[in-house]
């Protein structure tokens, strides 16, 4: 009879704990490559009242996408900022080189078709950086405090242009 009982005890114990474990949300993983981020590759303006602000991204090649971004007021440079996301030892990095300040590093916590955020919760402004796909040719850039709804943030809507620049002609053609 005790044996039957200890049985029973197990089995409930064991069924509990298969439901717990399985009623916890799924851990998105995040990919360890560039593939799903190809979407931001190209050029794209943001107007700020004076302000126009532009990011240029090169497609992911190596593992990593070359980005570069500044922003024009009155006809002048007032900022800019070189970037790199690259896929490095398991892992998506965004690494920002703003303008006059040192080079800050955000991990990865979505990389996805319509979505990239990186996070570095040690950083003081911005700890966070997302890039929002908003169709084919708009995106919402957006830097925060933190992840959570009340975190001060700040956006960006981004619309896509053509890359300006002339192209370069070979020599002897």
């Amino acid at each position: 009879m005790i044996a039957k009982i200890a049985r029973r005890v197990a089995t409930v114990t064991l069924l509990s704990l298969l439901s717990l474990l399985s009623a916890r949300p799924a851990t998105a993983q995040v990919p360890s490559t560039l593939g799903h981020a190809a979407w931001l590759a190209g050029c794209w303006v943001a107007k700020r009242g004076s302000a126009t602000i532009e990011e240029q991204w090169m497609a992911p090649a190596g593992g990593a996408m070359l980005g570069m971004g500044r922003t024009i007021r009155e006809g002048r440079l007032d900022d800019y900022e070189l970037m790199l996301i690259r896929a490095l030892a398991g892992r998506v990095d965004y690494e920002a080189h703003p303008m006059m300040q040192p080079t800050a590093v955000f991990t990865a916590t979505v990389v996805s078709d319509t979505l990239l955020q990186f996070e570095n919760p040690r950083h003081d402004f911005p700890r966070l950086i997302a890039y929002e796909r908003r169709g084919r040719d708009s995106l919402v850039a957006r830097i925060a405090a933190g992840p959570a709804p009340g975190d001060k943030q700040v956006l960006f809507p981004y619309r896509r242009v053509a890359c300006a620049g002339t192209p370069v002609t070979p020599p002897g053609r």
